[in-house]
């Protein structure tokens, strides 16, 4: 039987990756809700479209936030505003969502400054009250946004410049807070990602440390846009060749299908031609 998941929430209705639309998704018929995550300063899973905030919050509006504005390199495209993982969730609570794309979705400019950007948890305890007060189970398909940013690659911004690396991994977060809630029946939580490093790591350590079996589900971004949607390609894939690591003992033969298309010719960054 097919699953109706509301990608962002009933984004045509209310402005997503918010509480309500989520909470109206439900209503309208979905069986599973889908928020993307990111993270706090304090290490607080939130869902925002992306880390980047000025795109669909008022943060460019708050005169007290107006030195955090930076600029950084996320999976290989340079982004000036302000950053999720430069706030705190108390200070993230003070921010107020507005309507992403006004010119897709002009009737939702009327809620433009009405919502708060939703904690996970919060998305976790909105779909275990829903699923009790309508007689049915609702389950939760969250996507990782640039794992290998937070990871590995991304710095918080500290007053002056972009300083300390982040350094969270969003899979042990996002299983953290699954187990704290008590959220982890595998039928009513997919995790899902663009990156591929971050799915094996849930699936060879993260996940058997808990004895978890929750199912993972590979992304693609299409090959024909263009090439600044850096999404078409997994970044973890970039990144990791240009640090020079061992391909192989990261992916496996998984590599070996990737190959031909991250050739130079398309994003210029080496030879991957290894085979297994």
């Amino acid at each position: 039987m097919p699953l109706i998941i509301a990608h962002r929430g009933a984004s045509a209705f209310r402005p997503e990756h918010t509480l309500e639309a989520y909470e109206l998704a439900i209503d309208l018929g979905a069986d599973f809700i889908e928020p993307d995550l990111v993270v706090s300063r304090d290490r607080v899973l939130v869902a925002l479209h992306e880390n980047e905030l000025s795109e669909t919050t008022n943060v460019a509006e708050i005169d007290d936030f107006f030195e955090r504005k930076t600029t950084k390199i996320i999976d290989g495209n340079s982004v000036t505003g302000w950053f999720a993982e430069d706030f705190t969730l108390a200070e993230l609570k003070t921010l107020r969502v507005k309507e992403r794309i006004p010119n897709i979705r002009p009737n939702n400019k009327q809620f433009d400054g009405l919502f708060e950007i939703p904690t996970f948890k919060e998305i976790i305890d909105l779909v275990k009250n829903k699923s009790k007060k309508i007689g049915r189970n609702i389950g939760i398909y969250p996507e990782t946004k640039h794992p290998t940013f937070f990871d590995k690659e991304g710095r918080f911004f500290t007053g002056i410049e972009n300083d300390k690396l982040i350094n969270i991994c969003l899979g042990e977060l996002l299983i953290n807070t699954l187990i704290a809630e008590n959220f982890i029946n595998p039928d009513y939580i997919f995790i899902q990602s663009f990156e591929f490093e971050n799915l094996i790591k849930l699936k060879t350590k993260i996940l058997p440390k808990f004895c978890l079996n929750i199912p993972l589900i590979q992304l693609y971004g299409s090959t024909i846009l263009p090439a600044k949607n850096s999404f078409q390609y997994p970044y973890d894939i970039i990144y990791n060749h240009r640090k020079g690591v061992d391909m192989l003992e990261i992916y496996g033969c998984l590599i070996d299908s990737y190959k031909n298309s991250l050739s130079d010719k398309i994003i210029g960054y080496g030879n991957l031609n290894r085979v297994c």
